[in-house]
């Protein structure tokens, strides 16, 4: 049955599409939101007052050779919380980074011919991310591709804790999704910056360093408690 539908998802407020949403992630959303501006209360997400908790943590971000299961790292950026960064590094792989990934990040094989490998690095990234909360847009993605490249190194990541972004956005904004037949159509960076209203202009997306403080800032805004809410279209039920 066609139904042309208007969905507005509010955190505050009786909206019953949210609520079942909500309802089904529910500790996950408690569990991505421990340390923001959000608290959920009989299947509802409510705003807290506005302030911006001081958070001990660390966000990353990659450049990869592509995205398959031998790919590697070619460049690795991590920034605290201040948007300071603690470490920025081409990193020279083992094999040739594929022309689309150079298309999209502008990284090429000439770029880090003369880059540290992932050895040479290890233990400075090792260092700074054991026991840590680290904030990563598509944390999957990087993690395991950081761990394929240690793993060609002999060598293994240490125990960390990867927060995706990705995900938590996700069910912030609230985009319904067809596949999945709920509200978490997940969205890409710089996107999700645009539709918060967080200013990126002096940054380029694709380059990690860049990448980590666009994630920093949009984590910022969230923790704001000011969330620019999806309001959502679709022509068809879900199942």
């Amino acid at each position: 049955m066609i139904l042309k539908e208007y969905i507005t998802l509010f955190f505050n407020g009786n909206n019953t599409a949210f609520a079942r949403h909500i309802g089904k992630e529910r500790q996950t959303v408690q569990r991505w939101l421990k340390h923001g501006n959000y608290y959920v209360n009989d299947g509802f997400v409510h705003s807290r007052s506005a302030g911006i908790p001081d958070l001990d943590c660390y966000y990353l971000d990659t450049e990869t050779t592509g995205s398959g299961e031998d790919d590697e790292v070619v460049q690795l950026a991590i920034v605290n919380s201040r948007g300071a960064s603690v470490f920025d590094s081409y990193i020279k792989p083992s094999k040739p980074i594929a022309p689309e990934a150079t298309a999209i990040s502008g990284i090429s094989d000439e770029t880090v011919k003369d880059a540290p490998t992932w050895s040479e690095v290890h233990k400075q990234i090792n260092d700074l991310l054991a026991g840590q909360n680290v904030y990563i847009y598509n944390a999957d993605f990087d993690v395991r591709i950081m761990a394929q490249t240690a793993s060609k190194h002999g060598l293994s990541l240490p125990a960390f804790n990867a927060e995706c972004l990705m995900n938590t956005y996700s069910l912030l904004y609230a985009e319904y999704n067809p596949r999945t037949g709920s509200y978490d159509r997940r969205q890409k960076l710089t996107n999700a910056a645009m539709q918060q209203g967080v200013n990126i202009s002096d940054l380029t997306a694709h380059n990690a360093l860049d990448d980590c403080e666009i994630t920093r800032r949009l984590h910022v805004k969230l923790l704001a408690g000011s969330v620019n809410k999806c309001v959502v279209h679709r022509e068809q039920s879900p199942k």
